[in-house]
């Protein structure tokens, strides 16, 4: 049954045995991952332009790029980057019918996950929720929280890597109130569901 739990168990048994696998293993991994979530653009992994094809890309460490031109890039602007992919996937993988949509997230059916503020509610994330850091749009799953300290399963790493991390809620708030150099007047603006200044997060419900 799909959980908070489960959500975090199993982003967290990837994120371990990623470091046990062999380069065509994660390059499978990944394959598989992009073909379950990215159903409004289906990856062609066998189409070669002469930058070599997607493929390719995944086992020389590069994103895919946002055009969908095969071959791959290394350059950050260009490519897709794979956090919220990941997430997505790790839904599915629990069951939770899940979607991604560029620029836009995740997206599952009504009544199974809620998006909250996270400058409104930042006490009360914790293992299983899904968060996502506004400025650069990352994503990671809380796998354990130890005061202040949000330790997750994160996709996209240095090095295209699945891997775990940790995340300083102090520091995150600290990035929401920065931001009152551009609006001064932005904590009069801000509504528990508005997340335009704030990081947020997904919660299973």
């Amino acid at each position: 049954m799909a959980s908070r739990e489960s959500l975090y168990m199993y982003a967290r048994s990837v994120a371990h045995a990623w470091q046990g696998m062999s380069l065509d293993d994660q390059c499978s991994f990944l394959k598989d991952m992009y073909d379950k979530t990215l159903f409004e653009r289906p990856i062609n992994w066998t189409h070669n332009t002469g930058n070599g094809t997607n493929m390719d890309a995944l086992r020389a460490k590069r994103w895919l790029r946002k055009d969908g031109v095969p071959g791959g890039t290394s350059i950050a602007g260009q490519g897709t980057m794979w956090c919220g992919i990941f997430a997505t996937y790790c839904l599915r993988a629990i069951g939770i019918p899940a979607t991604w949509t560029l620029a836009e997230g995740i997206t599952t059916p009504k009544g199974t996950l809620e998006r909250r503020a996270g400058y409104f509610n930042h006490s009360d994330i914790g293992p299983g929720d899904i968060c996502v850091i506004q400025e650069n749009q990352h994503h990671f799953i809380v796998n354990n929280r130890v005061g202040n300290v949000l330790y997750s399963s994160d996709g996209n790493l240095d090095g295209q890597i699945v891997g775990e991390r940790n995340y300083s809620v102090d520091k995150l708030l600290a990035g929401v109130k920065a931001q009152t150099d551009y609006d001064q007047s932005f904590l009069g603006k801000l509504k528990p569901d508005n997340t335009k200044y704030s990081f947020y997060y997904y919660r299973l419900l």
